[in-house]
């Protein structure tokens, strides 16, 4: 009972947090306009972005947006310099390269959620895989590393009702 809790929980959280980036827009929390050098940036760094809105979180700002049918959160520092970029993307959208050592690495499991995190130091792929062997469901949550492999975050499995 416990681990179906835990796992239903994980896959709320995963459909929470990547399929509703945009909840900041619909939040209770005050949307804020930043300075316009950060306005600027974002259609420098980002000319396709649509439906932007913004918030702010300390002395940084956060861009909520669309760009080529996927939700995208950037956030910039007050002198409107890019610091990350976090994209919800389709297991379709990988590069070839993650989508093939995926495929190797976990031949029998089926990417329920993907992201991209971008900052200074690369880019960082995050996924929720799934895995069916008769009534037994095997969820792993996975972290890219470098693009040459990957670290398993957390494992739970569940018995299907």
């Amino acid at each position: 009972m416990t681990k179906t809790f835990l796992i239903a929980a994980w896959t709320a959280t995963c459909f929470v947090a990547f399929l509703s980036q945009s909840s900041y827009a619909s939040s209770r929390e005050k949307m804020t306009d930043p300075d316009p050098r950060t306005t600027k940036a974002i259609h420098q760094d980002f000319p396709q972005a649509t439906q932007i809105m913004w918030k702010r979180k300390g002395e940084d700002f956060i861009a909520i947006f669309h760009m080529y049918e996927n939700k995208v959160t950037a956030t910039y520092d007050n002198k409107g310099k890019l610091l990350s970029t976090l994209i919800l993307i389709s297991s379709e959208s990988l590069p070839f390269e993650i989508r093939t050592k995926l495929a190797q690495k976990y031949p029998d499991y089926n990417v329920q959620c993907a992201r991209e995190y971008m900052d200074k130091q690369g880019d960082n792929y995050f996924f929720i895989l799934k895995k069916q062997e008769g009534d037994l469901i095997n969820w792993l949550s996975i972290k890219s590393n470098d693009r040459h492999g990957f670290t398993m975050l957390q494992k739970l499995s569940e018995r299907a009702k």
